[in-house]
């Protein structure tokens, strides 16, 4: 029975990890009312079932967003901004999502981009372009200038995959963005995107030199067509690592219970 005890407490630390593995700070799939599009043109409707956005072809600034509470990764975390998106039109598509931190924080309406001269924030964002005719250009950029989602390239990746995403209103795609807070001196981003259980796409970065790891805004932008959302989320997630260190150290501790019984 002695050697049980051990093992009965890793399994219960272990499905206590598991359990608390993704802190969710918000989830939207009814409702959408804390998304907003600021001063920039184009429709947004915040229906009961989903998001249905109609940028207004302003370039850079076709970007809605939503503010969430602060929250600050420590090392080894990552945050995870994802959604469902459905496409109608505009078959050579931009597709954005980022993340960042207000600077200055703002409170009310949420309507951060409001004031599109005067606005800066901090953070990450990834793209892709839906468009083999531009051998579908993606990249991991900061962003410095939140309203225009403008940033510096940092490293990698361009012109990674030549495909055309299904845009005629036909096919729902699972977006998804990782930043992830690796170490005091680099943080590293993800963009992926599923059909179904299928990756299509995922584009990676990183950087050494622009820190950013408390966040408050997550901000989605598509140039051209319709983009219809839902399931919109941001969660807190430990570095996969964790997990398999979890695991090994179970299946180590039943491999000793084992020989123990033999």
């Amino acid at each position: 029975m002695k050697t049980m005890k051990p093992l009965i407490l890793t399994a219960a630390l272990a499905a206590l990890a598991i359990g608390s593995a993704q802190a969710q700070i918000f989830t939207d799939t009814t409702g959408f009312t804390n998304w907003y599009k600021g001063a920039v043109p184009g429709t947004l409707t915040k229906g009961v079932n989903d998001l249905v956005w109609t940028e207004g072809g302003n370039n850079n600034e076709e970007v809605i967003h939503r503010l969430f509470t602060d929250t600050t990764l420590t090392v080894g975390q990552t945050m995870r901004f994802t959604l469902d998106w459905t496409q109608s039109g505009g078959s050579s598509s931009i597709v954005r999502m980022g993340l960042s931190d207000a600077n200055p924080d703002t409170g009310g309406n949420g309507d951060v981009t409001a004031d599109a001269d005067g606005y800066t924030g901090s953070g990450y964002y990834s793209f892709i372009r839906d468009n083999s005719a531009s051998a579908s250009s993606a990249r991991y950029e900061t962003m410095t200038n939140y309203t225009a989602l403008t940033g510096s390239n940092e490293t990698f990746a361009n012109n990674t995959a030549v495909f055309d995403l299904v845009d005629n209103g036909t096919k729902t795609y699972n977006l998804i963005f990782d930043v992830t807070y690796t170490s005091l001196t680099r943080v590293d981003t993800a963009f992926k995107i599923f059909d179904g259980v299928t990756e299509v796409y995922s584009v990676t970065g990183n950087t050494t030199a622009n820190i950013v790891n408390k966040f408050d805004v997550a901000s989605f932008r598509v140039s051209g067509g319709t983009a219809t959302l839902d399931n919109l989320q941001v969660a807190v997630i430990p570095e996969p690592s964790t997990f398999a260190l979890l695991a090994g150290g179970l299946a180590t501790l039943v491999v000793f219970r084992r020989r123990r019984r033999i």
